[in-house]
């Protein structure tokens, strides 16, 4: 038995054979294991193959007659008694790239619509019924993170082993005995053709695409050979059968036409590129063959073995950046959140399900941590949202259709590890808190003692844990390119240009901003009631702000946003004129936003995202380095706003805009990464 949600892509390449590859389309369509997709990459046919696509019902549409780029068109193929239909995909080269082109074509746009599995083949390529079937019972057989390729058993028309399509087996395949596996009736392999070869999409962001200059012949065995050599397992199974539909059954090496130069030239590119000490040997070898030779052929060897020389093929990879994680109607998405918590990150986890669901239609799941069976784990700030929960995903539910993201923090990338078959993405709400929350109790442990101290003594720390020194230590001890947690997944997110910058290494690694609570955006501010009041967060930047507040002498009245409701924080911010943040911003702050769009000047540090002005897009005059020479200047600005504060109002209108925006850029930033996939 094999998995029915393994979603595979069959890759056909056709150049005038419109009968045979109605035939193969035929049957794909039959197979046991349900194709989810199937790429048709048309070569310029001239033998009317899209007219007759069409009659059969494969297609809904013609391509144009003159094309100067390849034309592309979905279409969906359902059979009578058929629940879900199989998509097609029509590709129209404008020219004919051969069959290394159209490989190459079918398998990297297969890739970046987000496929699983590609099924290769030529047109000519009859699979039985069980052909994909028994190829992805081995990969279950063998574990799919192992398998480098699987490819059948292909024979002629008359029964026998079809001599082009024999896969390589030695003794020894990459120092493992070939048969190794017998007895699960599969052989180990070092090479093999494109008639029936199935890879999984991880292989291909690994390994990356077939040659497309190779046009025909051998492309196959340097794609292969690329693969085991990168230490995957090439495995042939004998119990899946194909047949190849030649018009003889003969290999490239008996061919004496203009074929025969691709053949020559794409051979020694192969041990150009795979076997550098035995390349100019061969070369040698087909200098001495040329006398012994046809004459009609001398030329062709000559050019190919001189092009060999002077050019060396270039090996393409996919674009993983550019790729978007498909959600599938059938899928679940689960946002992992701690319970009980209710700060900006977990607001923003809210956001993300709660637009999943009603942007993209997507079926999502809060899933709390750090919570007992029988409570209650929602925070009631975040009750409005009415998304569903579950404490822990089902073992069902644990497969390649679904998804599980979690927050940065050491206690949200350990769920990676609990889950073997889910694909997994982890969001960077922030920087910093990805480094705090390894810190280990020896970590600044001077430090820490001393800030316990002076607060018991003096009410206040000393030391500044998330200084950017400790930052830098923090830095350098847990580097991100090392974590194994971190590797689990498949894609990553950050809601700052700032985590952009410093997590770079990460692929793909994309961007999905955030945006306030509607409670701050849809409030209106009188400016009229606005006192000369200074609000902060003491939690933040406490060490230089307690400096700001001693140097004030008083003649400013500072007011700390703690222990209160958001309804408080509202309330505070709207009779405020200033708001200071010296502390470091570890993603893109939400409490400089709110104050600013409930009309409060903003003046800020120049630590963590505040130094990107894309984080905090306010004017530069309002951030000052966190020095202590800089606190005269940092009191003349808030006296300044406080007298001038029609005015300095004025000054983050551009800001106001930008927040107001936010919730339209975070969905069209969604947008950008999720892709929902109709079945």
């Amino acid at each position: 038995m094999t998995d029915r949600k393994e979603r595979v892509c069959v890759v056909v390449v056709t150049y005038n054979r419109k009968e045979l590859l109605i035939e193969c389309l035929e049957a794909i369509e039959k197979q046991t294991h349900p194709v989810y997709a199937v790429y048709v990459i048309d070569n310029a046919s001239q033998d009317g193959t899209e007219a007759l696509l069409l009659e059969k019902g494969f297609i809904e549409e013609l391509p144009p007659k003159q094309l100067k780029e390849p034309w592309e068109k979905e279409f969906i193929r359902t059979q009578p008694g058929q629940e879900e239909g199989m998509k097609l995909h029509y590709v129209r080269m404008p020219v004919n790239v051969g069959g290394s082109g159209g490989f190459y074509e079918g398998l990297r746009r297969g890739y970046e619509k987000g496929y699983e599995w590609f099924w290769l083949m030529d047109d000519d390529t009859i699979p039985m019924q069980d052909a994909l079937a028994t190829l992805l019972y081995g990969s279950q057989e063998l574990g799919k993170e192992r398998i480098g390729f699987l490819c059948s058993k292909v024979i002629w028309t008359d029964g026998s082993p079809h001599i082009m399509n024999i896969p390589g087996i030695s003794p020894l395949v990459e120092n493992r005995p070939f048969n190794l596996y017998d007895e699960k009736r599969l052989l180990l392999v070092s090479f093999s053709s494109f008639v029936s070869l199935l890879i999984h999409k991880n292989v291909v962001e690994q390994v990356g695409l077939p040659i497309k200059s190779f046009f025909i012949w051998a492309d196959d065995v340097e794609y292969t050979l690329r693969i085991t050599k990168k230490g995957f397992l090439g495995v042939y199974a004998p119990l899946s059968v194909v047949i190849h539909k030649t018009k003889q059954n003969y290999s490239a090496t008996t061919v004496n036409d203009k074929r025969l130069f691709y053949n020559i030239r794409n051979w020694l590119w192969i041990y150009k590129l795979h076997f550098k000490k035995r390349f100019y040997i061969e070369i040698m070898k087909n200098v001495i063959r040329i006398p012994f030779s046809p004459l009609g052929t001398w030329f062709l060897r000559l050019k190919a073995i001189l092009q060999s020389l002077w050019y060396t093929p270039r090996i393409e990879h996919v674009k993983k950046n550019l790729e978007k994680i498909v959600i599938f109607s059938s899928s679940k998405v689960y946002i992992a959140c701690p319970a009980h918590v209710s700060t900006g990150g977990p607001e923003l986890l809210h956001q993300l399900a709660y637009d999943l669901r009603n942007v993209l239609a997507a079926n999502t799941f809060m899933y709390y941590y750090n919570v007992k069976d029988n409570e209650d784990p929602v925070s009631s700030a975040y009750r409005h949202y009415g998304i569903p929960f579950v404490k822990k995903i089902s073992p069902q539910d644990d497969n390649e259709q679904n998804i599980l993201i979690v927050p940065e923090v050491k206690e949200g990338l350990r769920l990676l590890s609990m889950y073997k078959n889910i694909r997994k993405g982890v969001w960077f709400l922030s920087v910093d808190n990805y480094y705090l929350s390894r810190c280990k109790k020896i970590d600044f442990l001077w430090q820490r003692i001393v800030n316990k101290i002076s607060k018991v003594v003096r009410k206040k720390t000393i030391y500044d844990l998330a200084s950017p020194e400790n930052l830098r230590k923090m830095m350098k001890k847990y580097d991100y390119r090392k974590d194994r947690m971190l590797k689990l997944a498949s894609f990553y997110m950050t809601n700052s240009i700032r985590g952009l910058s410093f997590f770079k290494d990460l692929s793909p690694l994309f961007y999905l901003s955030e945006y306030l609570n509607r409670a701050f955006l849809e409030t209106e501010t009188d400016l009229s009631g606005k006192q000369n009041i200074v609000v902060y967060n003491p939690k933040k930047g406490e060490v230089f702000v307690n400096k700001i507040v001693q140097r004030a002498q008083r003649r400013i009245e500072f007011f700390p946003l703690e222990n209160m409701t958001r309804e408080g924080v509202i309330q505070t911010l709207q009779r405020a004129k200033v708001y200071i943040d010296f502390g470091n911003h570890p993603g893109k702050d939400r409490i400089p936003r709110e104050a600013a769009i409930l009309g409060c000047c903003v003046i800020t540090g120049k630590r963590g995202s505040a130094a990107y002005h894309e984080d905090v897009p306010i004017p530069e005059e309002y951030k000052f380095e966190d020095k202590e020479e800089n606190i005269p200047l940092i009191l003349e600005k808030i006296e300044d706003c406080f007298v001038h504060f029609d005015q300095r109002y004025k000054d983050f209108d551009e800001y106001r805009k930008i927040i107001k925006a936010e919730p339209s850029k975070f969905q069209e930033d969604m947008r950008k990464i999720f892709c929902v996939e109709e079945r």
